[in-house]
């Protein structure tokens, strides 16, 4: 079978402009949304200054391998995070669940009370205890604004064990309180989901 080649089954080889076409089409939303929104993550409970051992810590994947530090902050973590850096891979702010910190590990400005209802009052520093309750995405053509959606925990009845009631969103706009970040619509989303 002289001629015909190793793959017969092939009627017509791949020119080079072909692969070059295919190559770019697959690779390219790789590189179109190559950007570091969560390359740190923020986690612990219980920081304190005498054993820096427990408590805050942040994981940066900036690096290679990722790299762990200790980070005094008075936000706990039970079950529920949500992390937002920007587009190069800096920290811009956090939650638990029941307020929202900025990059300097304080309260954002109207970041209180995110939650609102029993449970939020009751939890008092420990953060949520609903798994995957928030989560940020940024706002698409605008890289200083994201939403934070986000549920609230009901407590339990007789028929269903802890669960959400509500989904709300907060706007968030990182080019107020000098870059810090601003809630600047609270809860502008009710639905009651029972």
């Amino acid at each position: 079978m002289l001629g015909q080649g190793c793959c017969p089954s092939i009627s017509k080889p791949f020119s080079m402009k072909k692969i070059l076409t295919y190559s770019l089409l697959f690779f390219s939303p790789v590189f179109l949304f190559s950007q570091k929104n969560d390359h740190i993550w923020v986690t612990g409970y219980s920081s304190n200054d005498i054993d820096t051992n427990w408590g805050g810590t942040i994981i940066d994947f900036n690096f290679d391998p990722p790299q762990l530090r200790y980070q005094y902050m008075d936000m706990n973590f039970l079950e529920y995070n949500a992390i937002a850096s920007d587009g190069q891979g800096i920290l811009q702010f956090y939650t638990n669940g029941l307020y929202i910190a900025n990059k300097d590990h304080g309260p954002m400005e109207n970041g209180l009370g995110l939650n609102p209802g029993m449970y939020n009052d009751n939890m008092g520093d420990d953060g949520y205890i609903l798994p995957q309750g928030g989560i940020i995405v940024p706002q698409p053509g605008n890289s200083h604004q994201y939403y934070l959606i986000h549920a609230d925990a009901a407590y339990p009845n007789q028929e269903i064990q802890y669960h959400t009631e509500h989904l709300y969103f907060s706007k968030i706009d990182m080019l107020y309180s000098n870059g810090l970040g601003r809630v600047t619509v609270i809860l502008g989303l009710k639905k009651d989901l029972c």
